[in-house]
């Protein structure tokens, strides 16, 4: 048990202080043969390694759930990701993501990956089918704009997590479709969700790693800052008429209903009692889909992106 907890924190450690270091493998050349440009939607040189080797932050294939009842090792305060399907919720605590990173799991007939990028503050929730088939994810060990760089097991794709976009491989181009996740407090969640299951690895020594970095200005693996916010500070970004816009967390909380115009739409934004975030085309009454991230990550990925601030 000890042997385990002390692999967790070095390899926290490790991903924090490796962005200058030089490892004894190279992961795209020896695991993913990639030797050229051509074979990426980037440059090599911006994807960067972070791990040792691949999996080296191990990602939970069989996971265990407890009730909410039992739950003693969250507090009011911790971060949570809670994913429903067929009446049916399941949470994730962020505290186990970093150390973990993905969860492949499955609710009824829909598999589906549970992601999370503690360096960029992105959780976003992705469909396990690739082309009608099912495959499995890991953490492929490198990085690319700060963000989390997941690998498919079945083809060894490489997938940009905060799009879901497969940016190398054989299915390279290819999209995965998101499933809805919110992103809340234990407390403001349990509230309104008594009867959710939770995520529980016993294995794991939960406490939050990244505390001191999401106080600072810091910001590595080829992430972009923008004067406009703090890098660290959390924002709702969507794509409207294919115009980029992210909206101040603090705002949304704050106002808890409102709306805005962008290019010539009205959006109406609220913030439910259970932390959910719901933001829908007045008009059309379409839901857009959401990505909650740090300000730096969503304008790394969107440099032309509108910010809707205070």
């Amino acid at each position: 048990m000890k042997q385990i907890m002390l692999f967790s924190l070095m390899i926290v450690s490790t991903v924090l202080c490796s962005q200058d270091r030089k490892f004894d493998s190279n992961i795209l050349k020896e695991y993913f043969q990639i030797t050229d440009d051509s074979q990426t939607d980037y440059p090599i040189k911006d994807i960067m390694q972070g791990c040792p080797k691949v999996d080296c932050i191990v990602s939970i294939d069989k996971p265990k759930f407890i009730s909410a009842s039992e739950v003693d090792f969250l507090q009011e305060n911790s971060l949570i990701m809670a994913v429903t399907l067929a009446g049916e919720t399941r949470v994730y605590p962020t505290m186990t993501l970093q150390i973990h990173e993905i969860v492949n799991d499955q609710i009824g007939k829909v598999p589906y990956a549970v992601t999370y990028c503690p360096l960029c503050g992105t959780g976003v929730v992705y469909s396990r089918k690739i082309n009608n088939t099912t495959v499995e994810f890991g953490v492929s060990g490198v990085l690319h704009g700060s963000d989390l760089v997941m690998y498919d097991r079945s083809n060894k794709n490489l997938w940009q997590q905060l799009t879901g976009r497969a940016f190398a491989g054989p299915d390279r181009g290819y999209q995965l479709q998101s499933i809805p996740v919110v992103m809340t407090d234990w407390k403001t969640w349990l509230q309104k969700h008594p009867q959710s299951k939770v995520l529980s690895n016993s294995k794991d020594k939960l406490s939050d790693r990244y505390k001191k970095y999401r106080s600072s200005d810091k910001v590595m693996f080829g992430g972009v800052t923008d004067p406009r916010l703090n890098p660290k500070r959390v924002v709702y970004g969507l794509t409207v008429n294919s115009q980029a816009i992210a909206i101040d967390f603090e705002m949304i909380k704050k106002k808890k209903s409102f709306s805005l115009t962008t290019n010539k739409t009205e959006l109406m934004i609220q913030y439910q009692e259970d932390g959910r975030v719901v933001i829908t085309d007045s008009t059309k009454k379409t839901a857009y889909k959401l990505h909650r991230s740090y300000w730096f990550a969503w304008f790394t990925f969107h440099p032309s992106t509108l910010l809707f601030k205070e």
